[in-house]
């Protein structure tokens, strides 16, 4: 039964939230037209009152009150109030987000863009086609901020250039677009081919996990960072669907949070891509990230032996 009710409750709540919301745009937008020509009319005794009830009126009120509302509908927020952080699950795109973006990578850290080793279409691909397009600027960047970390192999690819391959989650912080801060991180290892080796879900955990207290410890507090679902694309993670990824990012963030005491981020955005909204179900999803911040609090006391109500 209580199965039964939630799946009711993700079936039908978020749609009726969403049409309840446009509706009180659109006639508070009647309402206002109405006074408008109410008052127009006693000034003007020409004017003609059936512009109000001309259909076409109503129509393009309900036009401008859907536009009004789409950011609202393609996206959903949370706030963990113990951390004064909000978390926001949105559709859109990662390169053309504002803040901070994380974005994961390959252990190497190759950027070559080709079909075979970064796609344009990838996460990493669009962003460098938008901030580093035929700027080599980026490798540079990326191998200054790797000082300090210990390779664990080498791999030379097939056009014969060599690269230190470095342990799965290790991020390279790099400034972009004059003083914002990109966070790349090794998600998968590639052969000499530039092809994915393949892995299980189990490596997205540990390369996003890691990715939390690297920017800890390494990075800032950033008033506004971005990440898109790891693992579920050319990443060629075995498992690792859409609504995995989502799951992930979001426990994971909030594990760091409550482990660590420490704040990483003011807004956390998740991005899901336009093309993928046919691979999530966002209402699914948005209840998943309401009934997680709702209980931060319960599971922060649990883990610090202060008793509260289990969760699961």
């Amino acid at each position: 039964m209580l199965n039964l009710d939630y799946k009711f409750k993700i079936a039908f709540e978020h749609p009726f939230r969403r049409i309840w919301k446009i509706l009180q745009v659109y006639f508070s937008l009647l309402g206002g037209l109405y006074t408008i020509c109410q008052i127009v009319s006693l000034r003007f005794d020409s004017f003609d009152k059936t512009v109000f009830s001309c259909c076409c009126t109503w129509i393009a009120c309900l036009l401008i009150a859907v536009c009004l509302n789409i950011k609202w509908i393609l996206s959903f927020t949370e706030k963990i109030s113990a951390k004064d952080t909000e978390i926001t699950l949105k559709v859109g795109k990662i390169e053309k987000e504002k803040g901070a973006v994380a974005i994961s990578t390959n252990s190497a850290f190759v950027t070559t863009m080709t079909a075979s080793v970064i796609s344009e279409k990838s996460a990493q691909g669009a962003f460098q086609k938008r901030y580093f397009d035929g700027n080599s600027n980026l490798d540079v960047l990326i191998r200054d901020s790797l000082k300090g970390e210990n390779p664990v192999s080498s791999l030379i690819l097939n056009d014969g250039r060599k690269y230190d391959v470095y342990e799965i989650g290790t991020m390279a912080k790099i400034v972009f677009d004059t003083n914002r801060h990109a966070y790349l991180f090794a998600l998968n290892d590639i052969n000499g081919n530039g092809q994915n080796i393949q892995h299980d879900i189990d490596v997205v955990y540990k390369s996003v996990q890691k990715l939390w207290n690297s920017i800890l410890e390494k990075g800032h507090t950033e008033p506004e960072l971005s990440i898109h679902l790891v693992g579920s694309g050319r990443a060629g993670i075995s498992e690792a669907t859409k609504m995995e990824s989502y799951k992930i990012i979001l426990e994971s963030f909030l594990a760091c949070v409550v482990n660590s005491g420490s704040k990483i981020t003011d807004h956390l955005n998740i991005v899901v891509h336009p093309k993928d909204l046919s691979k999530i179900d966002l209402a699914e999803a948005a209840e998943f990230l309401k009934y997680k911040c709702k209980y931060f609090s319960s599971i922060k006391q649990l883990q610090n032996g202060q008793g509260g109500t289990p969760v699961s």
